[in-house]
């Protein structure tokens, strides 16, 4: 896939800067079949404080100017036919994550940090140019993905693609992005049973988050519970169909975020309380009347076994390339396949990685 950096003026005028102000863009690869689209959100770190924001400055994280001329891509962005038999054959968009925050930022001006958070503004001038320039505007049907924060904003942003792309058909499937089911505590709460207010406004103050605007108009009083971290919640006010591939597990949430040891004589009990939780959050999906899919099997990871995609882990002999294609193309076959067990790792298909 090769690079299209925006201009300098393409991007000021767009707001569409990565953290550090240089201009963003994205990767493109053409295919033979030119009304699909692929359009895909890259996962990598968000930023809460100055500190932890000035780390990834001099990084691709937060950076164009360390962004590769072009990227070999897997998963669904791959163009062999072997590892992605129902979409190698796409119009590919890969949108790298360089804003640390959810892809939801609207900064125009950077914040007291020098710094913006304007993941929304890019993935808006992206879309842009590619109807302007790229014609995404002949699509008949785009499958709008994305992994880890870039799962979150996919699922933030699914009714405004939708929307925006209302002469194609639109679905959307998040990788790893359910942050995070509802009525989770994290460890220390968990352990104290002290539940805090969670999920605070900071966030969205933070970033300026763009808010899913019927979810907003719901909660006009507090529309930031609509925002990033609380995906479990925003979901009930999503149109577009929806295929969520989330592992039961999600190590990155339980170790990196939620505060769980690797090892002390809490931590199982305290992961089996989170699978449980990410089960019950995902029963919601499994009645929605739009015929949503999920992949969830009992994991301990992130995304790395779930971007195998064909040689993913298995539920009931399905791959998430399978669920996938079949909930897509409408084909017969289980497109809702939530593990049968339900502790860390007990699918023997499990890839012991916590990435």
């Amino acid at each position: 896939m090769d690079l299209i950096n925006f201009s300098y003026e393409y991007a000021k005028r767009s707001n569409a800067l990565c953290l550090d102000g240089s201009p963003s863009g994205f990767y493109f690869k053409s295919g033979s079949n030119s009304s699909h689209w692929v359009i895909f959100l890259g996962g990598d770190v968000h930023c809460a404080t100055k500190t932890d924001c000035k780390r990834i400055l001099s990084t691709s994280s937060g950076s164009s100017y360390y962004w590769a001329p072009w990227l070999s891509k897997t998963f669904i962005l791959s163009s062999s036919q072997y590892t992605n038999p129902d979409f190698y054959s796409w119009m590919k968009v890969y949108i790298p994550s360089c804003s640390a925050d959810f892809f939801s930022g609207q900064h125009t001006e950077p914040n007291e940090w020098g710094m913006y958070f304007s993941g929304h503004n890019i993935l808006t001038a992206v879309i842009n140019m590619l109807l302007e320039n790229y014609q995404l505007s002949r699509a008949e049907y785009v499958l709008f993905s994305g992994v880890s924060t870039g799962g979150v904003g996919v699922i933030e942003h699914s009714d405004y693609i939708s929307d925006w792309l209302s002469f194609a058909k639109v679905k959307v499937s998040p990788v790893g992005g359910w942050f995070y089911p509802q009525l989770l505590l994290n460890f220390t709460e968990w352990t104290k049973q002290s539940p805090s207010n969670q999920p605070s406004s900071f966030l969205n103050t933070l970033y300026d988050s763009y808010v899913h605007k019927m979810c907003a108009e719901n909660n006009y009083l507090q529309p930031w519970v609509c925002g990033p971290s609380n995906v479990g919640y925003l979901y009930q006010y999503i149109r577009t169909p929806l295929f969520v591939a989330e592992n039961m597990f999600d190590s990155d949430q339980l170790f990196r975020y939620l505060g769980c040891p690797e090892n002390s004589d809490l931590s199982e009990e305290y992961m089996n309380y989170y699978g449980q939780l990410m089960i019950f959050s995902m029963q919601q999906v499994a009645r929605s009347s739009k015929f949503d899919g999920i992949f969830l099997p009992a994991c301990l990871n992130h995304t790395i076994d779930l971007l195998e995609f064909t040689s993913s882990p298995r539920i009931r002999g399905y791959s998430y390339a399978n669920a996938l294609g079949d909930w897509f193309y409408n084909r017969n076959g289980y497109s809702q396949l939530i593990d049968d067990c339900s502790t860390p790792n007990c699918n023997d298909d499990c890839i012991l990685s916590s990435g």
